[in-house]
C-alpha cells in the first residue's frame, strides 16, 4: 500500500504489479481498434457501391 504513495513519477497504472500494466495495454489496443474499425466503416460507407 505505501508503495503507491511514494511519489516517482510513475503512473498510477504502472504503480501496482503487473496486471495493471496489462490491463492498461489491453485498454489501449481495444480503444485504437475500434478507433481504426470505425474509421474503415465511415469510408466504406463514404464510396458508392457496385450493384
Amino acid at each position: 500500500r505505501l508503495r503507491q504513495l511514494e511519489d516517482n513519477d510513475l503512473p498510477l497504472h504502472l504503480k501496482g504489479r503487473g496486471t495493471g500494466n496489462i490491463l492498461y495495454r489491453l485498454t489501449m489496443v481495444l480503444c485504437l481498434g475500434g478507433a481504426i474499425y470505425s474509421l474503415y466503416c465511415l469510408g466504406w460507407t463514404s464510396f458508392p457501391h457496385k450493384k
